[in-house]
Order: structure tokens, then sequence, then C-alpha cells
């Protein structure tokens, strides 16, 4: 088998020797909601999961082998897409979550690694509305961690756009930045989809 970060490309045997490596361990979080007319609809998970990838393969590379990563399987659906957060129902193909049902999921994957061996986590959100409960699963993992007798977890929890610096935005925003809560579809999710997926892109369906 080719050499991987993903888990779901692993056998079972390699991927424990990670764990008792002390590998960190990501989980892409994205969602399915319509991105416009000139991009797929798979945009958080697959840019979440490429960016996961490319981090963990960097993290081996960096430390020549020390540290282990592992990039978990996405959660590919995410909390209800919202209006006006440049998403929402008006265009079809969006199917969401619950947040009861988001939390519990992320409880649960995140428990399940913990059981596996992992102590160091990283929820790696895609999905603007996704945040406070991915925050609430990973919390109450930890909990029942705690509980049977495991203290020693480490969880961040991160949405990708918290580190484009200031003179990124200065760049790619001339004319004032709206925040990302309004930036769904729009110039940095196109440039990045472009980077790490370009098939998924059709520009010549692009909104002015």
């Amino acid at each position: 088998m080719k050499p991987t970060v993903y888990m779901e490309e692993m056998d079972a045997f390699t991927y424990r020797e990670k764990l008792a490596k002390d590998a960190v361990v990501f989980i892409p979080v994205g969602a399915l909601e319509q991105h416009g007319s000139h991009m797929a609809m798979c945009v958080d998970a697959a840019l979440t999961k490429a960016m996961a990838g490319a981090t963990a393969e960097a993290l081996v590379a960096d430390t020549d082998g020390a540290m282990e990563a592992v990039v978990a399987a996405p959660i590919n659906y995410g909390y209800r897409s919202q209006q006006r957060s440049g998403g929402g129902f008006h265009l079809s193909g969006t199917t969401s979550l619950s947040g009861t049902t988001l939390i519990a999921l992320a409880k649960d994957v995140v428990f399940g690694l913990i059981l596996h061996g992992a102590r160091k986590i990283v929820l790696m959100n895609g999905h603007y509305e996704n945040y406070q409960f991915i925050f609430e699963g990973a919390e109450l993992a930890l909990e029942k961690a705690r509980e049977n007798g495991i203290r020693d977890v480490k969880i961040q929890l991160l949405s990708y756009w918290d580190f484009v610096d200031d003179e990124t935005i200065e760049a790619l925003y001339p004319d004032g930045f709206t925040g990302w809560d309004l930036e769904h579809a729009g110039v940095m999710e196109t440039s990045l989809m472009l980077l790490f997926h370009p098939d998924l892109v059709d520009l010549g369906k692009t909104d002015d």
C-alpha cells in the first residue's frame, strides 16, 4: 500500500503504529451545501480535508518523521446553512444536520479516536456555522474520556480562515473586507478550490 496520512487509506495495523507514536490526528469538518453556480457542493469538506492533509504531511516532513500525523475521514455534513452567512437554502442541494446531531457526531468521532489511542486531536472546521456545535461535541468527548480515567487528551478547534493575516486580507480585498461570514463561495473559497480542486470549479459560471 502507498504511504499516506489519510486514515481511510491505511490498514488498521499501520494506523495503530502511528497512534503508538503519539500521532496528531486531524478531523476535517465540512458541510454539503450550495456554493453558487460555479463550484461543487463539497467545498467545505474538500478544502478542510486537503488542508489537513497538507498540514499533516508538512508536520511529518518538517520533523524528519519524528512526529506522525493522521487525517481522519471527514465529517461531510454540517449545521444548518444560514442565509446571512452566504449559505442558505435558496438553491437546492444543501443538506444539513441539526445542532444536536452534529454535537453527537463530533462527540462520538472524537471519543472513538481517543479509544484508539489518539491524544492530540485537531478539529479543522470549514463551515462557518459548525463552530460551537463541534466545540460542544469535543468537550463532551473530553468529559467522557475523563470519566473513563483518560486525562491526557489535548484537543484544538480551529477554522482555517483564522490564520489568514491582515496583509493577505488587504491584498485580496482592496475595497474592504466584509468578514468571513459573508465570504461564502467568494474570493477565498474559490481561490482555494482552484488550488486544490480546479476540476470542481467552473469560472465561466462565476457571478460578478
